[in-house]
């Protein structure tokens, strides 16, 4: 097995450790890491998108073009919907995890914007230009472009934490509806590494497959061990 100084993961709260009783140590990035001796580089964050995940590892890599030889990077794909978005209030990125979802209050405050501002734009994105499937294909596209940009140099493991859960959970504006997500599947990850957890397409589907007392919120502290153990198998493989 190659040795690796870095470890670098990134994606939204699944990846980051929300749901761990001490999150800098128990999940499975730090796991991980200390399974193969490397430092942990965890740049995912709650409420995260797959845009931004791609924005911030390229972001990395530019910056540390150094040390991506001696990297291997795991990357973890959030919901569709997030979105990354940069006020011209704040002059920032904030996240947009709750662009679809009424009465969001807190994004409009992170935004600079009223509430009816917010609504009247998510209602007219959802209306004439939000398509799942476009969606989709669109960020297996980046993910491609990503892995050609870091794959000659390091190894670049892609897996789901909930895409693909669908999103009838999602607490969406009532007058609109939200294009169903009917293309998803692993054969579309054939142009990059792609990791199934077992035979489970995300790690939320496979812990609600051999967990029934927990509670469908974040993974725990023993859920992330699972992971880990589980990744270091397949990257020794």
């Amino acid at each position: 097995m190659k040795k690796y100084k870095y470890l670098v993961v990134n994606g939204c709260s699944y990846a980051q450790g929300v749901g761990c009783e001490n999150l800098k140590e128990d999940r499975f990035s730090k796991l991980l890491s200390d399974k193969l001796q490397c430092e942990e580089i965890n740049l995912s964050i709650a409420g995260g998108s797959n845009d931004r995940m791609i924005r911030v590892t390229y972001q990395w890599v530019k910056e540390n073009i150094d040390k991506v030889d001696e990297t291997l990077f795991i990357m973890g794909f959030t919901e569709l919907f997030r979105m990354d978005l940069y006020s011209n209030v704040y002059k920032s990125f904030i996240t947009g995890s709750e662009m679809f979802k009424k009465n969001s209050s807190s994004l409009a405050e992170r935004i600079g914007c009223s509430k009816d501002e917010l609504q009247q734009y998510s209602e007219f994105l959802l209306k004439y230009l939000i398509n799942g499937n476009i969606l989709l294909d669109r960020l297996i596209q980046q993910s491609e472009l990503l892995n050609s940009f870091i794959g000659n140099k390091a190894r670049v493991i892609f897996f789901s934490s909930i895409l693909g859960m669908g999103y009838k959970q999602m607490n969406n504006i009532n007058t609109m509806k939200i294009a169903p997500i009917n293309n998803f599947s692993v054969e579309k990850m054939k142009n990059i590494e792609f990791f199934k957890i077992d035979n489970h397409d995300n790690w939320k589907r496979f812990i609600e497959s051999n967990d029934e007392k927990w509670d469908v919120g974040h993974p725990t502290s023993e859920h992330n061990k699972i992971l880990s153990d589980k990744l270091y198998e397949y990257i020794n493989a």
